[in-house]
């Protein structure tokens, strides 16, 4: 019964394969493509030395947004709840795929 079962489902995805698909997208110009039309691209906008520094510096994360980085990551749990218990502190366990520092976790 087993064969049969495996048997017709093969059968049913080759038939899948082998149906005609959709017809492919006629190829189209856009304005996002200038060089396709003859046309030069757009100029890059000027950005000057200053211009870039303060937007790094807009960019960069404040003292209190990085509060987060001065506290004393452990890197292992027994560690960490030696430390727990040692100062009467409850012990946070976070884990992250990556890198904390992203904004997600």
């Amino acid at each position: 019964m087993l064969r049969i079962l495996l048997g017709l489902l093969l059968v049913a995805n080759l038939g899948l394969w082998l149906l005609p698909g959709p017809p492919a997208p006629a190829a189209t110009v856009s304005a996002a493509s200038p060089a396709l039309v003859g046309r030069p691209p757009p100029p890059a906008p000027s950005r000057s030395e200053a211009y870039i520094r303060a937007r790094c510096r807009a960019l960069q994360a404040t003292p209190e947004e990085s509060r987060w980085q001065r506290i004393g990551w452990c890197q292992d749990v027994r560690q960490g709840l030696r430390l727990a218990r040692r100062h009467q502190r409850p012990m946070l366990l976070w884990s992250v795929d990556g890198g904390g520092d992203t904004g997600r976790c």
